[in-house]
């Protein structure tokens, strides 16, 4: 019985201790659509669910870059600096499409280099909030675009690798939050089977990062 207090105890402590940030992200980040889909995603059938997860992700990523994040404009380099360097490419676009019709488009291109892609954004981002990525949750980051593009159908299909990928992205989202409130405590990682308790440093999956 007395365990049993303890761990209660425990338990409100924890609750008590993250309510107030908690409640603060919930309105800042939009945790109510993270949540909405998350909880959606658990009655789509595998693989579908990992684009209803991504979403939750992309949304999260862009509400903390217009919230939070250092480099909000989510460029590679200094705005001022990168123009300096690209001025005598755009002079030789300028040159060698003289007489066409796509001179601005290609120097809309040339500056254009410079903007991350999304995942640079989704890298920098799990930077920013001091989150390490293994190779099981970079693997089911990329599966998104297999399971978006119908890589995941055939005959061919390995449906407990398809139910573990979904469990790590799960995972990867719960890391996410939990980092963001800057929890320091464990996790259980469903992405591994037998459901471990890991450091929230510790990445998804059987492999270390």
């Amino acid at each position: 019985i007395r365990n049993a207090a303890s761990v209660l105890q425990n338990y409100f402590d924890t609750i008590q201790k993250y309510i107030d940030p908690f409640s603060e992200l919930y309105v800042k980040l939009d945790f109510d659509s993270l949540f909405s889909s998350y909880w959606y995603a658990q009655k789509v059938n595998q693989p579908m669910d990992l684009p209803i997860l991504s979403a939750a992700l992309e949304n999260l990523k862009r509400k903390w870059y217009e919230e939070v994040a250092l480099n909000p404009e989510t460029v590679l380099m200094d705005k001022k600096d990168f123009s300096k360097r690209i001025k005598q490419i755009k002079a030789l676009v300028e040159t060698q499409f003289a007489g066409t019709e796509y001179v601005e488009r290609m120097k809309r291109s040339v500056e254009g280099m410079n903007r991350m892609s999304v995942s640079e954004q989704l890298t920098h981002f799990f930077e920013g909030i001091d989150m390490v990525i293994g190779k099981k949750e970079k693997k089911a980051l990329q599966a998104r675009n297999f399971s978006a593009h119908g890589s995941f159908t055939g005959d061919n299909i390995d449906y407990e690798e398809q139910f573990m990928i979904s469990q790590v992205y799960q995972c990867i989202l719960v890391r996410v939050i939990l980092k963001l409130l800057k929890y320091d405590g464990n996790y259980i990682d469903y992405g591994t089977i037998g459901y471990p308790e890991k450091n929230i440093n510790c990445p998804s999956g059987n492999e270390n990062p």
